[in-house]
């Protein structure tokens, strides 16, 4: 510093920025070290002038005090916009990973075989074949002579009634080279028929299929179908495949829809004979708002229609089935567009502000 040169105050200081950065837009951090570099530049020519000197001292200090504020800015706007992009990640995340507890579904599916578990059945419309003939297997109720009467030809043949006597059937139902094949895997069914023989003689059999987990009942009907056989059932399950058993430790599972469609809390999906579907029935503790199914067993497919609030569905080929209920998000979609357009820019929002606070901190 010349003798008589005018001392120039801190604040003066402050602003006597390097050439180089006068122009450009700094942060607060590049600002403090400016000024500091300028507060010592001030010093050094200040040093004949104690009280130029201890001026400049007490402007680096606060310098200090401010530059240490602005590192814990810093640090608090880089946490914050970090836990922003975490919430919002989080949120997002969950909405999508989330399925619904039930959802609103319909079927309507004709397959050659499926699988039902139900609570109870209750006969529609009684079947009637004619030239039937009857083959009973497993725990039945009737003996070998009764077996041996109703595998003789009947001129025709009726299911009248079908009730279920206990808490849970587990059930195939089954369409085959013009026969109907019904097997009970777990619990009992009463089943009531009417026949009679070419040379006309009526009679009357009631059988009781009892069917295990290590053997099933069995009741097969081959012949013409004049009346389809109509059943309503309260369902706790529905399976279509079939299954193929190849020995003691070898099933083969393979498609058994012919045709069909869902309708999954309004989103139509039509089925393929490439697919396998499994549903599981979400029931209300009110009894009167129970959903049933109905099944119908024609000359050529067995057809189930249902609507019903269902807790799982997955749907696909053999080896990649998918599960069907929909998250959080595709709820939100489907119910209200126009929410779900307000959270998505508003999350979007949140996103871009929270990314914003990390980079620039």
């Amino acid at each position: 510093m010349e003798v008589g040169e005018p001392l120039r105050s801190p604040a003066e200081s402050t602003w006597a920025a390097p050439s180089n950065v006068v122009g450009k837009i700094l942060s607060a951090g590049d600002q403090i070290s400016a000024a500091k570099s300028a507060a010592i530049a001030s010093a050094m020519r200040a040093l004949d002038s104690p009280d130029a000197l201890a001026s400049a001292q007490k402007h680096l200090e606060n310098l200090s005090k401010l530059e240490t504020l602005s590192g814990v800015t810093r640090r608090r706007d880089t946490i914050q916009g970090a836990v922003i992009l975490f919430i919002v990640l989080a949120a997002v995340g969950l909405s999508m990973g989330i399925k619904l507890g039930s959802i609103a579904a319909a079927a309507s599916v004709s397959a050659r075989e499926l699988v039902i578990t139900t609570a109870s059945v209750l006969v529609r419309t009684p079947a009637t074949y004619i030239n039937a003939r009857v083959v009973v297997g497993g725990d039945a109720g009737v003996d070998a002579e009764v077996r041996k009467l109703l595998a003789e030809p009947q001129a025709t043949l009726a299911i009248t009634e079908i009730q279920q006597t206990s808490d849970v059937l587990r059930t195939v139902l089954r369409q085959e080279d013009g026969c109907h094949l019904l097997v009970v895997r777990e619990g009992s069914l009463a089943i009531s028929l009417s026949s009679a023989t070419t040379k006309g003689a009526a009679t009357a059999q009631d059988l009781v299929l009892r069917g295990s987990n290590s053997k099933a009942a069995s009741l097969t009907i081959c012949g013409v179908v004049e009346q389809p056989l109509a059943i309503a059932a309260r369902l706790s399950d529905m399976t279509i495949e079939q299954r193929v058993n190849h020995g003691v430790l070898a099933t083969e599972v393979l498609p058994s829809v012919l045709s069909g469609e869902l309708d999954i809390g309004g989103r139509r999906m039509e089925l393929t004979p490439l697919d396998v579907l499994f549903v599981r029935v979400f029931h209300d503790e009110d009894p009167a708002k129970a959903s049933a199914a109905f099944v119908d067993m024609t000359a050529t497919a067995v057809s189930v229609r249902l609507s019903a609030n269902v807790s799982e569905l997955t749907v696909g080929t053999v080896h990649d089935q998918k599960d069907r209920m929909p998250n959080i998000l595709e709820s939100l979609s489907r119910d209200s567009p126009l929410g779900t357009v307000y959270s998505s820019a508003l999350a979007a929002f949140a996103f871009l502000w929270g990314l914003r606070k990390v980079l620039v901190a």
